[in-house]
């Protein structure tokens, strides 16, 4: 059963492979249809269990069952119980995996068998904190709230907030709320998002999803202001990339008393946000924006860049719009750019 282990990581981009790495046997779902008892070997492994506690003899006949009919996702699941059950841990994490592959793969399925309902829900949530490399007895720093892009983690913004080599700022990144499961999964390491796209919630509901992300960052950021050691008189400063960059925008129209300033890197936009609609606000409270956008981002086109930066002249917001040579990722020249900026507003 060795085989079962060393294709753990490769589950979800090749299920198939990692099905092929179950035992093989002479065995034909037709021959099992025409047997006697007319019971197949998926029931006899659920009455092994049930009736007798035998997670053991489950065991073959659950092996069996998946060589013949692999994608069915709820047999796997046993199937991991049961190597669980006899100390099997490996295999018992390769079959839980296969159980997620496949789950993934019948959301349509599962709509249709269990359709879903949508319901608000409080939890906690987290995010990573980035220090100044020295920090000063008694000394306070300015807050930064920084929101990374779909898909990404806090842990990947903040490596490139390192860069920035600013040392009179405290970064603080949250995770976005949803966890993107066929992502993750696949991966083998944390995605998130604040659009809930594995939720499979419908279009209807995105302007809701927006507003309660959106509240959950500005929560994050106000709790920090009053935990961390940084200076409550000066507002924090927002920079976002790509779904984070929409974020920003969405945080200071709708809590511009509440921030200094936005750092949008390759921000999408969507309409149901109604950000544009709102920059009025940013010029009434004096929030000003420094905009980049890679001129050859084939993720978020340069033109929504230029949207925002319209829609931030004709609100008439203090702003700088920064095309840069570079795709969808802030480049040398834009990343020096934003520790300018973040210095000026430090003075």
């Amino acid at each position: 059963m060795k085989r079962l282990v060393v294709l753990i990581i490769m589950f979800g981009a090749f299920p198939s492979a990692v099905y092929a790495q179950l035992p093989s046997f002479p065995f034909d779902i037709r021959s099992l249809i025409q047997q006697a008892d007319r019971r197949t070997l998926r029931e006899r492994a659920d009455e092994l269990i049930t009736k007798r506690n035998d997670y053991a003899g489950a065991i073959p006949c659950l092996e069996k069952w998946l060589s013949a009919v692999p994608g069915d996702a709820e047999a796997a699941m046993l199937l991991s119980t049961c190597y669980d059950s006899v100390g099997r841990t490996a295999d018992a994490r390769l079959a839980m995996n296969l159980a997620l592959a496949d789950g993934l793969k019948t959301r349509e399925q599962a709509d249709r068998d269990f359709p879903p309902l949508f319901h608000k829900q409080v939890r906690w949530g987290r995010s990573r904190v980035l220090y100044p490399a020295v920090m000063k007895k008694g000394e306070q720093y300015r807050l930064v709230l920084l929101l990374h892009g779909n898909g990404h983690t806090p842990e990947f913004m903040l490596s490139w907030a390192k860069t920035l080599g600013l040392d009179k700022a405290i970064f603080i990144c949250p995770e976005a709320p949803y966890m993107k499961v066929r992502e993750t999964v696949t991966s083998q390491r944390e995605r998130y998002s604040a659009a809930g796209e594995s939720l499979g919630m419908p279009d209807s509901l995105f302007g809701e999803i927006i507003d309660l992300s959106a509240e959950w960052y500005h929560d994050v950021a106000m709790d920090a202001m009053q935990r961390l050691p940084v200076a409550r008189n000066l507002k924090p400063i927002i920079v976002g990339f790509s779904q984070g960059g929409f974020y920003a925008h969405v945080l200071a129209t709708r809590h511009p008393e509440a921030y200094a300033s936005i750092v949008s890197i390759c921000a999408s936009m969507y309409t149901a946000g109604h950000v544009t609609e709102k920059y009025d606000r940013l010029r009434t409270y004096g929030v000003d924006a420094l905009v980049l956008h890679g001129t050859k981002d084939d993720v978020v086109p340069l033109q929504t860049g230029e949207l925002i930066h319209s829609a931030m002249e004709a609100a008439r917001v203090q702003h700088v719009y920064m095309p840069f040579d570079g795709g969808h990722w802030p480049s040398a020249e834009a990343t020096v750019m934003i520790r300018r900026w973040m210095i000026e507003h430090d003075r």
